[in-house]
């Protein structure tokens, strides 16, 4: 399908950059940079609660499985830290260009809370990064908004053949946002972190994409034991740099908590039970926060811990 480049939106955006050289920008980046909730939070809770939709058009049904399952605890290098948070400042940014032309934001609804889409009780989900309505290249539709940041390599190639094929899980995100939230375009915006350029594309909805990776996640979710990686050869271009390399091919070791345990299952309102002693498990108890479990018997397919 053909890229539609938001031609408008980013000709505005320049042209309003340069008629007060950014003062209006600035101002309301000052507003807007402190509505970056997570640039600031201060503990980070390394078990994700719920299966994103930033990670369901990875290649590799098992790598998806294995974070949703707590198999592995991350420990992110410095700058890998550091880039995250770039992101997340990088919103109120991107906000703040949006407003100057312009454009209506929705980032939180009535209670103050981030948007978010939940499908299987909220085991599959995510917060969007917001709705916008008075885009040049589509006025008067409100749309899903999704920003990223890029290197120069990547950004390139978002140029030269847009997000569909550059960026395929990014395309595949944002059609389960405009799913869930009944939109029929995204407007995705791309920085390139080396030289500040700025990419544009509108994203149409596609309903078979959005079936089909909803259906994909809720066979991940549902799934007892670990489904069938992309490669049985571990130096496989899919392979090599994923973190889950050592459990997947080198006989590593699963983290013990109830998520790994084969007793515990994912319920279509939202909660984990136990099979074993009947129990709804809590956050804190899947954890093992307070203590272990003698009745611990590791999921089929994971080695033991």
């Amino acid at each position: 399908m053909p890229v539609t480049i938001a031609k408008k939106t980013l000709a505005t955006i320049e042209r309003c950059l340069r008629a007060d050289q950014g003062a209006k920008f600035r101002q309301l980046l000052k507003n807007n940079i402190m509505q970056c909730d997570d640039a600031f939070r201060g503990e980070e809770d390394p078990y994700r609660s719920h299966l994103g939709a930033s990670g369901i058009g990875r290649d590799c049904p098992r790598q998806i499985w294995y974070d949703f399952r707590w198999v592995h605890q991350s420990k992110h290098v410095g700058k890998t830290i550091l880039l995250f948070n770039r992101g997340h400042l990088e919103e109120a940014r991107f906000v703040s260009l949006l407003q100057m032309i312009g454009m209506q934001v929705w980032q939180v609804d009535g209670k103050g809370k981030q948007f978010r889409i939940s499908h299987y009780g909220g085991h599959f989900g995510s917060a969007i990064d917001g709705v916008g309505k008075g885009c040049p290249d589509l006025p008067g539709e409100p749309i899903n908004l999704e920003f990223k940041t890029s290197n120069t390599k990547g950004f390139k190639e978002l140029e030269k053949n847009g997000c569909r094929e550059a960026k395929p899980i990014h395309f595949i995100q944002q059609q389960t946002y405009m799913g869930k939230n009944k939109l029929n375009w995204s407007l995705y915006v791309v920085v390139c972190k080396e030289t500040d350029e700025l990419y544009a594309e509108l994203i149409p909805f596609e309903v078979e994409v959005y079936d089909r990776y909803i259906d994909r996640a809720v066979f991940i979710i549902e799934s007892d034991t670990p489904p069938k990686g992309i490669s049985d050869t571990p130096g496989a271009w899919g392979c090599k740099f994923c973190e889950h390399k050592e459990l997947c091919h080198n006989d590593g070791h699963a983290l013990k908590n109830c998520r790994t345990c084969r007793y515990s299952k994912p319920m279509p309102d939202g909660t984990w039970v136990c099979r074993n002693y009947d129990l709804v498990l809590t956050k804190p108890m899947q954890k093992w926060e307070n203590k272990e479990c003698e009745g611990y018997e590791v999921i089929p397919g994971l080695t033991q811990c």
